[in-house]
Order: C-alpha cells, then sequence, then structure tokens
C-alpha cells in the first residue's frame, strides 16, 4: 500500500502525504540524470540542509520545507508555460505548509 501510494503520487504530490511518499516525491525531482538549474539547486540545498540537521525532527522538517519549495516551483513553471497545476498538488501544497506552520 505504501510503495502503491508512493508510485501514485512521485510527481503530483498529495494531501496528507506519508514521510514515504514525501522521500519519493523529492527523489523523483532532485534525481542526478535532471539537469536544470532549479533541479541542481534543489539536490544541492537538501543535501546541504540534511548534513547540518543533526535532530530527526530537523531532517523531516528539511524534508517538508524541500517538498513545499518543489511544489512552489512546479506551480509557478506550469503558470509562466499557461498549463494546469494537477488538483492533487494544490491539496499537497495546503497539507504541507499547514503542517510546517503547525510544527512551529
Amino acid at each position: 500500500e505504501d510503495i502503491l501510494s508512493s508510485v501514485f503520487l512521485h510527481t503530483s504530490g498529495g494531501e496528507n502525504m506519508s514521510l514515504f511518499d514525501e522521500i519519493i516525491f523529492l527523489a523523483d525531482f532532485v534525481e542526478d540524470g535532471r539537469e536544470y538549474d532549479a533541479c541542481r539547486k534543489m539536490r544541492c540545498d537538501l543535501f546541504s540542509a540534511l548534513e547540518r540537521a543533526s535532530a530527526l525532527e530537523e531532517k523531516r522538517r528539511v524534508l517538508d520545507l524541500s517538498v513545499l519549495g518543489v511544489i512552489d516551483f512546479t506551480v509557478k513553471y506550469l503558470h509562466e508555460k499557461q498549463k494546469s497545476v494537477n488538483g492533487r498538488m494544490l491539496l499537497a501544497r495546503t497539507s504541507i505548509a499547514d503542517k510546517i506552520i503547525s510544527d512551529l
């Protein structure tokens, strides 16, 4: 069930993603084969932030913030190209933003 969920959500995200869903979502965006600037920057920022984070809660926050960053980048990119945004991505953004705020 976890694997099927993460495969389904790996490009769009979704509401209330699990830790595994978030990891697969980020892995899809930052994988080494992607060479455009935003991807390279996100990959570098993500790995640097994970290395600096010592506590598990800090690492989880890094993942949450990175998911939000990928979603924001993707939504902006799609708007600029006049493409539609998957509704699951908008739900994911709201859900992850709410989670980040509630964890403050």
